[in-house]
Formats: C-alpha cells, structure tokens, sequence
C-alpha cells in the first residue's frame, strides 16, 4: 500500500487547546445546531441570520466540521435497563433486548458539529514569533534524543485567554462549548472508520468541566497514523488492471485496529451563476435530508470589508487589461455570455453585496465532502448520488484523481490546507454564505427511554426515545397530547406508550369511555389490571378513605426515602388536605355550591380537626352524610342547613352510578395495582350548552350531574394516586379528553397534573381529535409533547396547527397533516408531526412495541370493536364510504 507523504500535524493538547509542529495553537469548541427542517420562515430566517452573525464575527482562519457519529446501541440498552428490575419485568428485558438487536442491525446516530481556531490570529507578533521558535525546537530535540519540552504554563495561560475571547464571538445560539483532545481522539479515529461501524461513540464526556480539567499536556503525537491507498491500488493485481486506477476516485483508509474503509472526498469546484435564493437554497442544510451519510468541512478565511475592497479593486483592474487585451481599446465586449462577461457580472454583484452593509465581510470558503463505505461500489454509489444531487441545482462536486489523500488530511484539524483545496475557493460575502445554513439540527426526543418512533425529518431515519419519568427527574414535565382524525394512529400511539410504562414497572391509570373497554383489554392482556366500574361498582373510590391511605403510603414511602420529618409531617397533612378538598368539589359539581356557602362551611367545620371534636369519627362519605344529619359536630344555628344537604345527599346516593362514594362496605380501590382503567361508558355526560353558564349546570338532570361530578372526581382520584409515590413512574391516560375536560374541576387536576406532576414522576397524556379539547388555553399550552396525526378537515388542522406553535396554521403544514398515514399505505402507518420537550418540530412515525406479547396487547381490538371494523371494511368495498382505524 502507498504511504502517505503528510503525517500527522498535532504535538501537544491540553483542555481544548492543542499545538501543531508549526508552533500554532488551536482552539476546539463543540457547536449545536438550530432545528431547522420544520420551522416557519421567520425561524429560518433567524437561522440564516444567527450563521450570518457567526460568519461576520469572526475573522482570520478557522475550520467548521460536521461529522456524523454513530450511537451505541450498548449504551442505549444499558439506559433503557438502568433503574429497572428486569426479574420482575421480563417485557421490559425482552424489549430492551429487542432494542440492542435493531439498533445493532440499523444504527443510529446523529451529526456532530465543531469547530477549531489557530490562536495565531488573535496573537500579537511577538507572541506567534516565540510560538514558533518553541516549535521549531521540537524536531531538533526529538532528532537529538532530547527529551521534548511542552509549552508553559504562560503560553497554555495565554492561548486558554484568547480561547475565552474567541467563544464570546460566536453567537450564543450555537452554544460553543469548550472540549478536551477525547474531542480529537475520537474525529481522529473516526475519520479512518467511518463508514464500517466499528468506530466508538462519540465520548459522553469529551465535554469539559470542573471535574475533568486536564493539569498536564497530552502528547498527540501518539494519535494513531492511517495507511491510506489513493485508489485503493492494493486491491489490484496485474498491470491491466492497474491501468484502471484513473477510473477509481476515492481513498482506501485503514487504521491500525480496523478494517479498511473506503471513502470518498469531493470538493466543490463551482456554484450556480445566477446565485442563490432563500429559502429554498440552503446548500449545507440540505446535506440531512440525503438518503446517504454525508460529513463535510469548511475551512474558512474571512477578511475584512476593507480589505476585501481592496483586493476587488485589484481584481476589477485585472478584468479591464483583460478587456483591453480582446480589443485593444478597453470597449467592453458584446456577448454578456462570454467567461470574461460572466467575471464581471460576478465582481459587480459582489461588490454590491459587500457594501450591503458595514459589517459585511468577504468569505473565502473551501468546502470538503466525504462519504464512505466498506467496499469500493458502495462508496462510489454514494458518492455519485451526492454529485448528482448537487448537480441538479447546479453546485459541481469534484472528486479529483490523486488528491484524495490530499482532500483526506484538509478535513483533519490542525492541518494546512493543501494546493487542491486553495485553489477552489468559492468566494463570496458573509451574508450569501449563511444561505447554507450548514449548522443544524434535526434531533428529537430524549437520549433514553423507550423507542417510541422513527426519526423522519432527515435522510437517516434515527431513533426517537420518549421517557416522562426521566422528564420529571429533570424538572419538566413529561405530560403529552396527541391529536388526529379517526384512523389516523392516535389510540395506538397512546396505548403503545401505555404498554412501556406498565413493562418498565410503572403505573398507568387510564378513562375508558368505550363500550367494550378497550383500555382494559389492553393492561388486561399485559398486568394485573384493577377495572373501576361506575354502574354497579365493586370498589370505593370514596376521596376520604383514598387520601387517609394514600397519606400512609405517602409517609411509609418518605421514610423509606430518608426524607426529613418535617417535610414528610408537611406532605402527609397535604395529602389529607386533598381529600377534604376533594369533598368540597363534589358538593360544589352537584349542589353547585362554594366552599363560602353555608353548605361549603358546614363540611369545612365538620372536616377540620381543629374546630370539629367529633373529627376523627368522619372517615368516609357516609359518615360526613351522618354527621349532617344528626348534627354531630354542627354548630346548632346551620343544623337545619346540615339535615337539608343530608337529605340532598341520599337523594343522590339512591342513584345506582354513585354506589363508589357512600357504599363503605365496598373495598377500597387498590391504588397500588400497575393498571387501573376508569370505565365511564354508560355515564349521561352533559352537553356544551348544558356547562356554558352557572345557571344552565344548576339546571342540569340529575344523571347528567352525576357524570360530571364522576369526571371531575376521576381526575382528582387519578391526581391523588398518580402522586403518591415519587419511586415509580405514572401515567393518566384520557383519550376522548373532551369528556373529561368538559367539567371545570377536572381541568383544574388535568393543570395540576401537568404543573406539579413532574414533581412525583407523575404526567398526563390526553388524546382527541381537537387539541381545544384538552381545556383551558392554560392548559394547552403546558403540554411539552404535541403529536399530531393526519387531520384532512382544513379547519381543526389549523386549530392543531396552531396548538404545535404559533404560526404552523398555514397552507404548508396543512397539507403535511393531510397527507400523513395514507389510508391505503400500510407503511406509513403511525406518520405524525412531533413537537418535544425542547420545542424541536419534525416528522416521525410511531413505532409499536417489539416485544410480541407486548406488540399483541396493544393491538388487541376487543370483539364488539372487531365486529364494527368488519362491517366498515365491508361496507367500504362495497364502495360506501366509511373511515376504519384507532
């Protein structure tokens, strides 16, 4: 194999500054890009603008990298298992193994951002002259047997300075943060990798901070040097077919603990003439949404406007003596198409755009391509799909014969650029650059959790995690909405999420307003499931004897967890608080009645330990409608009031829906249990017209108060339980939300659910076809996780639209809900637009459970349900119209 004539360039490092043989420092910071791909044209004009500062900022020399790092599968397993007995749950184990096997069968990963500035720049000439003398002794001491000497501590003082100068010139929004020579290590490695699957992952750690500041130099000139073969010519035997060699352009690399990988470099050598348009013609930008792995590297001169005038004066005096020399008067040519003409155009557009603005710069930019494979057909497949991409919107790629290697090394920090790179410069202001918008993002979701899709705003479908649990560890909430028409994938999308929280030990508790509860078919299928039925009940659900138990295990739980005992004295009386409260809500949602009412003081005074003697004989519902009626505990000018509501009370206890709330002979609702399903379906909800006014709910039929009273009651039941035990993850699943939300109580727990959860690794996920349907304006907007599904109605796509963010509700995004999950396209099933935890947007498609048990259960379709898809299906070929889907 030919050997490398260039070696490699870097001596020392330390922290994130390292020194080249040539005696000049670099800086290397880590970037994150802006999302992109689906934000709104003032958002990537904010984009363009912010890389337009970045470009204008900075001056001299510096090399911005994208590479592309695999993730690895071992450590996404080991996070899906980390906290989790996998004994007592052997789903989650076998869907965490399932995982590992996928992602070891089709990486994942994501683009990775840097970029590196010689310190020289920012020097004073005396400084880059005793730089360079302390290089230039560095050969002759090695060459001597010399020990080698590391620079000192004032020039490491000095370059760390000029480093924290240069940071602050970089926009905020890239968020520059300073990484150690692992950084190096890893872009070294994998530059001779890639493309194979055996590098490493990009190190978790690189990141540099208080706990691992490096005190010493490390010695990079220990980094490990490629075997690189221009044409892979060790591949070939015989003169004939050597004399192909020509025909090969790319780069046999080989590190020397890896299997050879191929790759090839292209350069760009011309851009379109007639300029570029935005948006629409962001050329780096576009990289992410090729069907292949593409890295690049810009390696980047800026000068001044100042000098950049003088040097097109220059050019401007050449192009007249060109002029001159065609006709020999110094006439302009006719023919605006002539290459002379072309030059002159370009010069006077440049020009104007340079004095565009004061802060305008000139930018001298080589821009370097590399794909990369483990055979040389798939790397010239891929290298060729890139050019032709380019090429149809008129950007020219060159992979030159014989510069590979060299193109090779340009990509490397540290190193010199070579003749190739220099001489295809694309010139051009710092404005016109930023329409590339090379840096960008098109992440979403957490780094663990449970898969719940596949990433597709990029060509590389990566995986997306969704993790509540690990939300409410962090201080945000994990609470989410889903939206969509019928068929579109909202109930499965819900379930799914359902199925991971009750495998990874969590508890789920879920409304189930349909007839053939479906909900409790799937945790049926899954765990043991508690069903509270509302007619007919056979559990309590009694808000007294749920919060005297939930105070228990709320104390039990504090104690175990070391808690302080005044914080637990404080959270337990909250907890037996609640259940008070939770009274006074019941009497308000049927009475109609305020706590300030003579009603609402009465149950306030017979409830208070402080102002009621006979306090601790009041342990149910039924007890409270004793004491109302016997007096006990009532001052004696409200007993009439008292035996009034008593009388209220038992009209409402003869009601067959409401045997969960003065029935004590009824055990109490296991609130320990991994699912427990709501199953409302029978309840006679009120109308819209029948809550719009005070008046119209004190109107309202008795049943229908009953079903309000119940919604609210459920939240609130489902809030108390959700919230006791700050060990485990719980969820409140309500699909169909408009049921609930319809009662103002209920928002009220669906806010608190959402504001306080996150505090007990408790969150809320509601599903409808309207996100108007999950409450208050207040409350949508305290949703961090939005998914939404295919919505065709133009008018609720733009209620959804604008629930995403402000500003989606346009013909653009409109169409994109439209066309989500074609009916008659089973892959594309599970389609939807995502908004996550970091207000990132992109399209995913929701992935089912792996596990089959799991996958079974969520896709279990009890039979009252089963026989009406099978008469839609029918009646659908039959060709009436009909809509089949969850």
């Amino acid at each position: 194999m030919a050997a490398s004539t260039r070696k490699n360039p870097l001596l020392w490092g330390r922290e994130n500054i390292f020194v080249t043989q040539h005696g000049v420092a670099h800086a290397i910071f880590a970037l994150t890009g802006l999302p992109y791909g689906y934000a709104l044209t003032d958002d990537k004009v904010a984009a363009r603008a912010a890389h337009q500062s970045l470009f204008q900022g900075l001056r001299g020399e510096y090399t911005i990298y994208s590479f592309v790092a695999d993730t690895d599968p071992v450590s996404i397993y080991k996070s899906m298992i980390d906290g989790i007995d996998l004994g007592e749950n052997p789903g989650w184990a076998n869907e965490a193994r399932l995982t590992l096997e996928k992602l070891e069968r089709v990486p994942s990963g994501e683009r990775l951002y840097f970029i590196t500035v010689p310190l020289s720049t920012w020097s004073q000439p005396i400084n880059r002259f005793k730089d360079a003398v302390w290089a230039a002794h560095q050969p002759v001491q090695s060459h001597l047997g010399l020990p080698v000497t590391t620079p000192s501590e004032a020039m490491f003082g000095r370059w760390k300075r000029r480093a924290r100068e240069l940071s602050m010139r970089i926009p905020s929004v890239f968020r520059p943060v300073p990484v150690s020579m692992k950084a190096i290590q890893w872009i070294w490695d994998h530059s001779q990798m890639r493309g194979i699957g055996d590098e490493a992952p990009y190190p978790s750690d690189a990141k540099i901070t208080s706990a691992n500041r490096a005190d010493l130099w490390t010695n990079l000139r220990s980094l490990p040097e490629p075997l690189l073969d221009e044409g892979g010519m060790s591949d070939l035997e015989g003169a004939a077919a050597r004399m192909e060699a020509f025909k090969r352009r790319y780069l046999k690399v080989e590190h020397p603990d890896a299997a050879p990988t191929y790759q090839t470099q292209m350069i760009m050598s011309s851009t379109p003439v007639g300029g570029f348009t935005f948006p629409g013609g962001e050329f780096l930008e576009v990289i992410n949404r090729l069907p292949v792995d593409c890295e690049f590297v810009l390696r980047i001169n800026v000068q001044s406007k100042t000098q950049a005038a003088r040097d097109s004066a220059a050019s401007e005096k050449n192009i007249a003596d060109q002029y001159f020399q065609h006709d020999g008067s110094g006439r302009m040519i006719s023919g605006g198409l002539s290459k002379l003409a072309q030059s002159t155009k370009l010069l006077e557009e440049f020009t104007e755009n340079l004095n565009a603005s004061d802060r305008e710069v000139k930018v001298n930019a080589s821009l370097i391509f590399s794909v990369s494979g483990d055979s040389p057909e798939l790397v010239e497949e891929k290298a060729l799909l890139v050019q032709d991409f380019y090429a149809s919107n008129e950007f020219l790629l060159d992979a030159p014969v014989g510069d590979q290697r060299s193109l090779w090394w340009d990509m490397l920090p540290g190193t010199v650029a070579s003749t190739i790179t220099n001489e295809l410069t694309q010139v051009t202001t710092g404005f016109d650059f930023s329409i590339g918008v090379p840096l960008v993002e098109t992440q979403l979701g957490e780094e663990r959790g449970f898969l719940i899709a596949e990433n597709l705003s990029s060509g590389r479908n990566t995986p997306v995690y969704m993790d509540p649990g690990a939300n409410a560890e962090a201080d945000m909430s994990g609470s989410f909405g889903a939206v969509g028409e019928l068929g579109s994938g909202k109930s499965a999308f819900l379930k799914t999420v359902a199925a991971h929280t009750i495998n990874r030990g969590g508890q789920v508790l879920a409304v189930d307003n349909s007839e053939n509860k479906e909900w409790a078919a799937l945790a049926q299928a899954m765990t043991n499931t508690v069903i509270m039925e509302f007619k007919s009940p056979r559990f309590s659900l009694d808000p007294l004897r749920v919060a005297a138990a939930s105070a228990e295990v709320v104390e039990r739980v504090m104690r175990e967890m070391g808690e302080d005992e005044e914080d637990i004295r404080k959270r337990v009386k909250e907890v037996k608080n609640e259940g008070k409260k939770q009274v006074l809500d019941l009497f308000s949602m049927l009475f109609s009645m305020n706590s300030s009412s003579p009603v609402g003081l009465i149950i306030s005074r017979l409830l208070s330990e402080d102002n009621n003697p006979y306090f601790h004989e009041i342990t149910s519902v039924s007890k409270l409608r004793d004491a109302l009626a016997t007096g006990r505990g009532v001052p004696e000018h409200l007993a009439k009031e008292a035996r009034n509501t008593a009388l209220m009370l038992d009209t409402v206890a003869d009601s067959s829906y409401v045997g969960y709330l003065f029935d004590d002979s009824l055990p109490l609702l296991d609130m320990d249990a991994p699912a427990i399903i709501f199953a409302t379906h029978g309840l006679d909800l009120p109308s819209e017209s029948d809550l719009s006014t005070a008046e119209m709910r004190q109107q309202m039929t008795l049943t229908k108060k009953i079903a309000y009273m119940t919604y609210g009651h459920v939240a609130a039941t489902a809030y108390s339980i959700a919230t006791r035990d700050d060990r485990r993850d719980s969820l409140f699943l309500v699909d169909e939300a408009a049921h609930l939300t319809a009662s103002p109580e209920a928002c009220h727990r669906v806010e608190e659910m959402i504001r306080r959860g996150r505090k007990h690794k408790a969150a809320i996920g509601l599903g409808s076809h309207s996100a108007r349907d999950f409450g208050t304006e207040v409350i949508q907007g305290l949703i961090p996780h939005r998914f939404l599904f295919r919505t065709g109605d133009a008018k609720l796509a733009n209620v959804n639209l604008s629930w995403l963010q402000e500003g989606y509700d346009v013909v653009e995004y409109r169409e994109l809900l439209a066309g989500l999950s074609p009916k008659d396209d089973l892959e594309r099933r599970g389609e939807c637009v995502y908004r996550d935890v970091n207000s990132r947007i992109g399209k995913i498609k929701i992935q089912l459970p792996l596990d089959p048990k799991t996958r079974k259960a969520t896709l279990t379709t009890p039979p009252k349900k089963r026989n009406l898809v099978a008469q839609q299906q029918k009646a659908q070929s039959s060709g009436a119209a009909a809509m089949v889907g969850v």
